[in-house]
């Protein structure tokens, strides 16, 4: 008796390389199993250069030949809807975004202030609550982050916070360095050398603009004042895989106060969980105990 393979035609093979639409964008990927569902051709697509976390089942209309007509139309739509374009905006709105960030925490401050001081007051308490109502912050962007990685977040708090530590700065390995070899590796992935260059600017813009206010412990930031009063480098260029790391755990936050389109967003969360999965990935190089010195050692 024949299977559903032998029923239906497969337009695609296993191991055959495909392109595959995700969002408005053609992606170059690989069709790793083929399965029939209710006599419809199911293929699962591994996006070329990504973590399988992206790995996901499609349909026909989704996936194209891996030839020339269709790799000119791949151009056609990353020349429309660039991601470059969405790159750049990493890249320019960095420190724009932390300062409209900070500026809301502050007017939201200052409004729960004028709110205790004036609790009898009600035209004031209205006139509050409406200042409130209008910073309030869309929904965070969610930013998956492996669960090792979540661990090795929580035991850094735990040296900071708790064990009274502090990292070695300048670290031997610098989020400069980190990225750098981060773009080396998805070059090698064929990846558009523009594109990563502006996502990889744009993090380090970010982190550089991000440091100060929203990054350190309590007991960390007299260790950035005094490395930062007479150095003329960048946070990134002194401070290592943690501090990035946590500033990816909180990215989302700070993507939260931008007024990008929700394609935009998309295309920038892609990208900053791949970076993630790199940190992973690469983690036993990346993160070590040795890191770490008691404060009176600094």
């Amino acid at each position: 008796m024949a299977n559903d393979k032998d029923k239906v035609k497969l337009m695609y093979q296993e191991g055959e390389t495909v392109l595959c639409y995700h969002g408005p964008l053609l992606y170059e990927a690989k069709c790793t199993k083929t399965e029939i569902r209710n006599k419809v051709p199911h293929y699962l697509i591994h996006y070329s250069g990504w973590n399988k976390s992206w790995d996901e089942w499609v349909t026909c209309p989704r996936v194209l030949k891996y030839n020339e007509e269709n790799l000119k139309k791949q151009q056609e739509l990353l020349a429309t809807h660039g991601t470059s374009k969405i790159a750049s905006k990493i890249k320019s709105g960095s420190r724009k975004h932390v300062n409209s960030m900070l500026e809301r925490n502050a007017d939201l401050e200052r409004a729960s202030q004028e709110d205790k001081d004036n609790k009898k007051k009600k035209q004031k308490t209205e006139d509050t609550n409406e200042l409130v109502e209008s910073y309030q912050v869309k929904n965070e962007v969610q930013i998956r982050i492996t669960d090792e990685l979540k661990q090795l977040l929580i035991e850094d708090y735990k040296n900071i916070a708790h064990n009274n530590k502090l990292l070695l700065l300048p670290s031997s390995n610098t989020i400069q360095n980190i990225l750098e070899e981060y773009s080396k590796y998805k070059l090698e992935k064929k990846f558009d050398k523009n594109i990563i260059t502006e996502i990889v600017e744009g993090i380090k813009d970010y982190f550089n603009a991000a440091i100060s206010c929203r990054l350190l412990y309590s007991n960390e930031k007299s260790q950035y004042n005094e490395i930062m009063k007479d150095s003329n480098k960048k946070p990134s260029e002194i401070y290592g895989s943690i501090h990035l790391l946590r500033l990816l755990a909180k990215i989302g936050e700070l993507l939260s106060y931008t007024y990008w389109e929700e394609l935009c967003i998309k295309q920038l969360v892609l990208h900053i969980e791949d970076i993630i999965w790199y940190l992973n990935e690469n983690k036993s190089s990346l993160f070590s105990p040795k890191a770490y010195i008691s404060q009176n050692q600094k």
